[in-house]
């Protein structure tokens, strides 16, 4: 692939805007219905102002060491995607009780917060609010993330 090899020779100027550009170009051209990015602290206040008047909204799924990790996404098409049953189901299994997408931001911080305190594991779940497949999201699980097909 072409376009890696020039890709890896770009000096890229780390901004939020870049990083915005880099992790979540499928959700701002409303191909996917969100996306996940972190960036310094201090880029929040930015995130917020840039998404502002926009249909994206942004969550803020944990911030440490200068960092946080954002959810960036388009609200309807996620409550629609969590609607599937099975996925109402699997998000039941990980223990969530509202399928709405501002209870679930809720419980995912929470998760994630215990996941970086050491207390619990990676809340796989997450690959399912990015709107992955659930049968991809449970076959990462049962491979331990290992044995894909195509990255």
């Amino acid at each position: 692939m072409r376009y890696q090899v020039e890709l890896s020779h770009v000096k890229w100027k780390k901004c939020m805007q870049m990083q915005m550009a880099m992790h979540c170009a499928p959700v701002l051209a409303g191909l996917k219905p969100s996306n996940a990015v972190t960036l310094d602290y201090i880029d929040s206040k930015e995130l917020i102002q840039s998404l502002a008047g926009s249909d994206i909204k942004c969550g803020l799924i944990y911030s440490g060491n200068g960092k946080c990790l954002w959810l960036l996404y388009r609200e309807q098409q996620v409550n629609q995607y969590l609607m599937d049953s099975e996925n109402q189901r699997f998000l039941k299994h990980c223990g969530y009780s509202s399928f709405q997408i501002q209870n679930i931001l809720y419980t995912l911080k929470n998760r994630y917060r215990l996941y970086k305190a050491g207390q619990a594991d990676f809340p796989h779940e997450l690959g399912l609010i990015l709107g992955y497949p659930l049968c991809d999201v449970i076959g990462f699980i049962k491979n331990n993330g290992q044995n894909c097909l195509y990255c």
